[in-house]
């Protein structure tokens, strides 16, 4: 699976992960697949001091928001201003439009 990691804070307020919808559906088949994309949002996350991973359910309701030229984008924010602490959040990109989960 290619996940693309940007350093910008255009979602959130540090970088974010970019999954097209070809590659994120792969998963979907293919348990290697999955594993892969786990461990890269849990490597992303404990960046952030979260320890978590998108589970296989919230795998499942990424998978039917996303539309087949869409993509999934993972980012972090922070809990207020100032805070020390962050907490992920999840937009699906379906023809240009980004709609937050």
């Amino acid at each position: 699976m290619k996940v693309e990691f940007y350093s910008d804070p255009t979602y959130g307020d540090g970088g974010f992960l970019k999954i097209n919808s070809a590659d994120f559906k792969k998963a979907k088949k293919d348990n290697d697949q999955y594993r892969s994309f786990a461990f890269a949002t849990h490597a992303f996350f404990m960046f952030y001091g979260i320890d978590k991973f998108i589970s296989l359910d919230e795998y499942d309701y990424i998978y039917t928001e996303l539309a087949n030229n869409g993509a999934v984008i993972i980012s972090v924010y922070k809990e207020r201003p100032y805070s020390p602490k962050y907490y992920p959040v999840i937009f699906v990109s379906n023809d240009n439009v980004l709609h937050r989960l």
